[in-house]
This record gives C-alpha cells, sequence and structure tokens, in this order.
C-alpha cells in the first residue's frame, strides 16, 4: 500500500512590513497573496495547495464562479462580433463560422 505525502507545496509568510506572502517548496519561488489579513492568506494558500492535489476540481470551481456572477455565460455563444481587430478573410469564412453556434463553456 501507498502512503500518500501530505506535504504541502505552498506555505504562507509574512514580511516585516505585514504583506503576507506563498511560499513554493518545490521551486523555491515567493509570491505576494496581496493581503494583510491572515484569515484571506490562509484561505488563499490552502487554495493554492487544493489546485495542486486536485487540479479538476479547480475548474468545476472555476465554472460554479463563473455562472453566479453571469448566468447567461453558460448559454452565450461567440456571436459575431467579438474580433476587436480587423482579421483575414479566410479567419472569417472558416474559423469564425465554425465557432459561431460553439457554447463557450
Amino acid at each position: 500500500m501507498k502512503v500518500q505525502d501530505m506535504t504541502q507545496r505552498y506555505r504562507k509568510f509574512k514580511r516585516a512590513w505585514g504583506m503576507w506572502y506563498a511560499f513554493d517548496t518545490v521551486t523555491g519561488n515567493s509570491v505576494s497573496l496581496k493581503t494583510r489579513v491572515r484569515t484571506e492568506a490562509v484561505q488563499k494558500v490552502n487554495a493554492m495547495n487544493e489546485t495542486e492535489r486536485q487540479p479538476s476540481i479547480s475548474l468545476g470551481l472555476a465554472k460554479v464562479y463563473l455562472n453566479a456572477t453571469d448566468p447567461k455565460l453558460a448559454t452565450r455563444t461567440s456571436g459575431g462580433n467579438e474580433c476587436p481587430i480587423m482579421c483575414n478573410r479566410w479567419f472569417h469564412s472558416s474559423l469564425r463560422m465554425a465557432a459561431r453556434n460553439e457554447i463557450i463553456m
């Protein structure tokens, strides 16, 4: 029976000026959590560690959060006017017509 390693990839620490950071134990890099509140830092680091353990759950949660902010997003199609730059004729004729009725999520 294989024993699962329960060490966490990301750890939190607080700098002298009060900002919380996450330390990556694999790469040795640290990234700002952009908060001075300990509970927010704990929540963000837990989310980072959970994403590392189960990436598929993160994708599901992202879809839930997007649906909560914009319920029409689940049924929205690409429509027709999303290209902000002048696209070439080939793009309009083949790719755009093929993707016009695809659901985004």
